[in-house]
């Protein structure tokens, strides 16, 4: 039996000794692409960030259901854990449509967001600035959370398009 090999791009072909064909896979651009980042434990800053910050928002979510609950504080906490476990999933396998499923559902949120902002710089306005610390704590914290749903639909894309 004669000995048949065949150079393909971006693989090679051979027949061993044993007659069964064999695949030998070198890497090309697509699958250096998709390699893992050389950054803390495999990850990219991308990555890294949106995972870091999937983690601490819904830790961030289940204190407060466990300090203050309501239903709609339950309600926040689930989506919140839904989306910290797709992202988290998203980066782990690296799959661009669970990304894309991520980055439209952190779009929706920084939509909700940019809403309840308006309609609190508007109850400042027509209500006057209320300078008691409950409520500049809890302006800061919304705005930090806004920031950091922004961010987190930037690095969605980024992302995505890696993907």
């Amino acid at each position: 039996m004669s000995v048949i090999a065949i150079n393909e791009c971006p693989s090679e072909r051979s027949a061993p000794s044993n007659g069964e064909a064999q695949e030998i896979v070198q890497p090309n651009d697509e699958n250096l692409k998709r390699a893992a980042a050389g950054g803390i434990g495999g990850l990219s800053g991308n990555e890294l960030f949106l995972v870091v910050l999937a983690i601490c928002v819904t830790a961030f979510c289940v204190v407060n259901l466990i300090f203050n609950y309501q239903h709609m504080s339950l309600i926040t906490t689930i989506a919140a854990l839904t989306v910290a476990i797709l992202a988290i999933v998203a980066v782990i396998t690296k799959s661009s449509i669970l990304m894309l499923i991520v980055l439209i559902v952190l779009s929706l949120v920084v939509g909700t967001l940019t809403i309840i902002l308006i309609i609190n710089v508007i109850g400042i306005i027509v209500n006057g600035f209320d300078s008691s610390t409950a409520f500049i704590v809890s302006l800061v914290i919304a705005i930090l959370i806004y920031i950091g749903a922004i961010l987190a639909c930037i690095s969605a894309c980024v992302l995505h398009k890696q993907y």
